[in-house]
């Protein structure tokens, strides 16, 4: 923000937020600064104490690594709006706005693979081809074949399994594991195409999600303190939905 610019933090969030201090940086932030982030948070209304603390250990080795329903807007509107640009339904001026939406779309477009890739009984299970991911990197290389070490490397957390983000150029993942997700996608190929032909570079997401210090407190019988990090472009709703049935603030007081 410019150096004369002061904001009114009275304006931001309502009951539920409240900020307790800012302070100016001085480097301006740019999009992927971003390493990770820390959260604490109170659950409310636990109802199985003894089920909660058991879900914690079974999913210190990671949840399936969902785009969070945030990503695509309120009733999927962000995602409807992406779909419309692709087919020429919707002009969008701001940037900022027609990247987010279409954001929503190339996310779904993972959630699907993810989704098909549990239920039939593959998030952990290596394919021939598939690309793997660096447990806390960026970094991926290809399994060409099925070798015990690599399926061994994939049960310990220390490599994961990753779908596609899509875009432009070749997948990264080949055989069996690139016929697999082209099959899932394949009633969705007109949208692919138009968003290949965005200029959007074909990327990879890992299909895992592990949380680093993943705890939880008891502060009364029926209320918890929960805290984890997550690394840059992770979901902390992801994480909950393995753990509880949430509610929101919204969805408790009826609005």
């Amino acid at each position: 923000l410019p150096q004369h610019r002061v904001l009114n933090w009275n304006l931001f969030g309502g009951d539920t937020i409240e900020v307790l201090k800012t302070a100016r940086h001085p480097r301006k932030l740019r999009l992927g600064a971003l390493q990770g982030n820390c959260f604490r948070l109170r659950l409310r209304d636990v109802t199985h104490p003894e089920e909660l603390v058991a879900r914690l250990e079974l999913i210190k080795q990671g949840v399936p690594n969902y785009f969070g329903e945030q990503r695509f807007g309120q009733d999927g509107g962000n995602l409807q709006k992406g779909l419309e640009l692709l087919r020429g339904e919707r002009k969008e001026r701001q940037r900022a706005k027609k990247g987010m939406y279409i954001s929503a779309v190339r996310s779904w477009c993972f959630n699907h693979l993810l989704s098909q890739r549990i239920d039939q009984n593959l998030w952990g299970t290596l394919l021939v081809g598939d690309a793997l991911m660096l447990s806390g990197s960026k970094s991926t290389f290809v399994a060409e074949a099925i070798d015990p070490e690599t399926v061994q490397r994939l049960a310990d957390g220390d490599v994961n399994l990753t779908g596609a983000m899509w875009g432009r150029g070749e997948p990264l993942n080949i055989g069996d594991s690139r016929q697999w997700e082209a099959q899932q996608l394949q009633p969705w190929s007109e949208v692919l195409e138009r968003l290949e032909h965005l200029g959007l570079r074909q990327e990879r997401r890992s299909l895992r999600l592990q949380p680093l210090g993943l705890e939880a407190e008891a502060e009364s019988e029926r209320q918890w303190w929960l805290q984890f990090e997550l690394p840059s472009g992770a979901f902390a709703t992801s994480v909950l939905r393995e753990l509880v049935e949430a509610k929101t603030a919204e969805q408790n007081t009826g609005k």
